[in-house]
């Protein structure tokens, strides 16, 4: 794959020029961002995440970083190559595990493009096995090409006081959601780029869904589904709420799983829909009767953190079974399956 920054560069001015892009404050509404594997708006800062290598039989307390206000966990990667490398992203640099999640180091690029200074927003593999990874550091966001995980990297696109918070791969071309709300798009084959997009807030998820369009979820809530590999239409997915389900509700985190069948946390709880987001059920019986803090769809296995709980369901969430409980001493907002048995929460 070859990336000529100039040409990119180049291109990019021009259609930032056409499309009057507007700074709105990369990180003016406060909050970590997360932009990446959990699909999620938001994590708590920490300083411990907790493993488990065996399917939460038990759990680890591994210190992720010294820094005593701890740091936000944006995005997660594993090795396609070596699965026991892991790699985090956070708003204070990358951290990287080579013996499967048991400690944790910071990773400084040779360059210093990715220190501690760094915000780590987005990891992306593309079909070649290299990847695309999303940098705010020093008011520009970049996006930067790697194919020896990080030990050298090179520029694809920077820009001015915002940064993507999401990157996918559809055919020959690679999309990139903007703090702004914009969805740029970018040909692998031609190295040319334009706006095919904007949206009214930060798109934080861009995925391809099982039955091949795409989905999108921005950092208000909302969900698109979009025709693929075009984006320049879609629908907005209505997930009703509230008062007798007469508002729309903010979804939090979605998850698709193989067969087709979405998940999407709101306010209410877990709603699952079998039509590609047209209907909504509202899952019910989870024990613990508390707000659902995070939840994760393995298989035909939904696992949910609530009340300081871990809670488990194969049967569609009939039936409930406590899996393990934490202790913690801060608020337990993701969790990211790198394996069916090695999970990480924070």
């Amino acid at each position: 794959m070859k990336f000529t920054l100039g040409i990119i560069a180049a291109v990019a001015v021009v259609f930032i020029g056409l499309f009057g892009i507007q700074g709105v404050g990369a990180f003016s509404s406060g909050g970590g961002l997360l932009a990446s594997v959990s699909h999620s708006l938001q994590a708590a800062p920490t300083q411990d995440i907790l493993m488990t290598f065996n399917g939460f039989k038990d759990t680890h307390p591994i210190p992720l970083s010294t820094d005593e206000k701890g740091v936000s966990v944006l995005s997660t990667y594993t090795s396609s190559q070596n699965p026991q490398q892991l790699y985090v992203g956070t708003d204070k640099g990358l951290f990287f595990s080579y013996d499967g999640g048991l400690t944790w180091h910071r990773f400084v690029t040779s360059d210093n493009e990715i220190s501690e200074n760094s915000q780590v927003h987005a990891i992306f593999e593309l079909s070649d096995g290299s990847l695309l990874v999303s940098v705010f550091k020093n008011g520009e966001g970049t996006v930067y090409h790697t194919g020896d995980l990080f030990f050298s990297l090179e520029e694809v696109i920077s820009f001015e006081g915002e940064t993507a918070y999401s990157l996918f791969e559809s055919g020959r071309f690679v999309y990139m959601g903007l703090s702004n709300g914009q969805v740029l798009e970018y040909s692998l084959s031609d190295e040319k780029m334009r706006v095919v997009r904007s949206f009214d807030a930060p798109i934080v998820s861009i995925e391809r869904t099982p039955y091949g369009d795409i989905s999108l979820l921005s950092k208000k809530g909302d969900i698109y589904i979009a025709p693929s590999p075009s984006l320049e239409t879609g629908r907005k997915v209505k997930a009703t709420g509230g008062f007798f389900n007469l508002f729309s509700s903010q979804v939090q985190a979605l998850e698709w799983t193989r067969e087709g069948v979405l998940y999407i946390l709101d306010d209410s709880g877990i709603r699952v829909s079998y039509d590609r987001g047209k209907s909504f059920d509202l899952l019910g019986g989870i024990p613990s009767g508390s707000p659902i803090d995070t939840f994760s769809v393995q298989g035909d296995t939904i696992y949910v953190m609530s009340g300081g709980h871990i809670y488990k369901s194969t049967d569609g969430a009939v039936y409930w079974k406590q899996v393990d409980s934490f202790a913690r001493s801060y608020d337990i907002s993701r969790m990211h399956f790198f394996s069916s048995q090695q999970v990480m929460v924070w």
